[in-house]
């Protein structure tokens, strides 16, 4: 059987520091400070094991993002062109010809003249999700990358 000792010998140092600093009973504080005295955890340099966990945060969150198949893909010399532009032109491609199929098998010309013009609105606005969506995570990985090279500096 675990005891409440063991318990809190496994927790790393971020997960005792929270409790310490959190809203937890009192008794599951001290354990938490007695366990961090045990691994002789600096009180007086607080900041430096933040900005040490807030590194490892941001290093895991380019690990899971290189694990993810559409940012890998996106990422790769030609992705963004590819990522953006092939759904479009395969899909205008297609309701082009559906639409034109339409009008010549019906003698309909208005419904698809209509219906070519609503796909391509379709693809048009979601073209510019893309677009935003692609921007949005770009800026992101830029401002990661700058914050993981300010906390680098700032440990050693």
């Amino acid at each position: 059987m675990q005891t409440t000792e063991d318990f809190y010998n496994a927790k790393t140092d971020r997960e005792l520091f929270k409790i310490l600093k959190g809203n937890y009973a009192y008794n599951q504080k001290l354990l938490a400070e007695k366990t961090l005295k045990e691994r002789d955890f600096d009180f007086d340099n607080v900041e430096k094991y933040r900005n040490e966990w807030e590194l490892e945060k941001l290093e895991n969150e380019i690990e899971e993002e290189k694990q993810n198949v559409i940012t890998s893909f996106e990422k790769s010399a030609f992705g963004f062109d590819m990522f953006a532009v092939f759904p479009m032109v395969f899909l205008l491609g297609i309701i082009y010809l559906l639409g034109h199929l339409i009008f010549q098998i019906f003698n309909l010309t208005e419904r698809a003249i209509f219906d070519t013009v609503l796909g391509l609105c379709f693809l048009i606005i979601l073209e510019f999700v893309f677009i935003y969506l692609f921007k949005r995570r770009k800026k992101k990985r830029k401002e990661r990358a700058e914050r993981i090279a300010e906390l680098k500096e700032k440990i050693k």
